[in-house]
């Protein structure tokens, strides 16, 4: 197996790897961001309902406080985590015959293709290291805001403690 081949081979497995990495976390942000808003929007129409009731602040501010705190949470991951990023798809066949084309030319002489073939070869190779940068950065950066929303889920009970001193305060 030639070097060419070999680097091809490995470099494909991993844009492939790179690529399905990178739609998995997106899956992942849109579904936890959809789980999130629905519960945001429950909590708000529940809190709704609460209105008349007695001490129905002590319910309404903390409800409202976790829905608002909730949907912050899920807003943000939309736009850091589930938001589409421009990414390349790779390169087509004009600019693969453009670059054999360029690679083929020997000064005052025939075209050696084959010369021009290989050295394209490496250069979509170079390409195809940029895309599964571009592909990893991106995978980090919506695990980022995942972890991020993780976090907020984790601390939205002092949104509701704030809700509850608030509505002491407004109650006294």
């Amino acid at each position: 197996m030639e070097t060419i081949d070999f680097a091809e081979k490995t470099v494909d497995a991993s844009l492939k790897e790179a690529r399905a990495s990178y739609d998995a976390m997106h899956e992942r942000a849109y579904k936890f961001a959809t789980l999130t808003m629905g519960a945001s929007g429950a909590v708000s129409i529940y809190a709704l309902g609460k209105i008349g009731a007695d001490g129905y602040l002590w319910q309404i501010i903390p409800m409202a406080l976790m829905a608002a705190w909730w949907f912050v949470a899920a807003s943000v991951l939309l736009l850091k985590g589930a938001a589409t990023n421009e990414m390349s798809a790779g390169t087509t066949s004009a600019k693969i015959r453009e670059r054999v084309t360029k690679h083929s030319e020997k000064e005052g002489g025939e075209a050696d293709l084959e010369q021009g073939l290989n050295l394209t070869r490496w250069d979509q190779l170079a390409a195809a290291d940029i895309q599964i940068q571009a592909f990893s950065y991106a995978n980090i950066e919506r695990a980022k805001a995942l972890d991020a929303a993780y976090r907020w889920m984790v601390a939205s009970p002092l949104a509701g403690l704030a809700g509850l001193v608030l509505a002491h305060l407004i109650q006294h």
